[in-house]
């Protein structure tokens, strides 16, 4: 799903996010891309108290 964004001084800004819904997962994440805070996966029961806004409304649409 993408969202435009435009600030007051016209900027756009196009942002995706992407929820995926996965089984049977192993191995470790890892960070490689010198930006990323946090790694984690979340069951569909224990989903993080501040989950973006948008990523909450994906995933109740077509996951809950």
């Amino acid at each position: 799903m993408s969202f435009i964004f435009i600030y007051p001084n016209g900027d756009e800004v196009y942002n995706v996010i992407c929820v995926y819904l996965a089984a049977g997962i192993s191995g470790y994440l890892a960070m490689n891309d010198g930006e990323s805070l946090d790694l984690k996966y979340f069951s569909i029961d224990d989903l993080p108290y501040q989950l973006d806004e948008k990523a909450r409304l994906i995933i109740e649409r077509y996951f809950i």
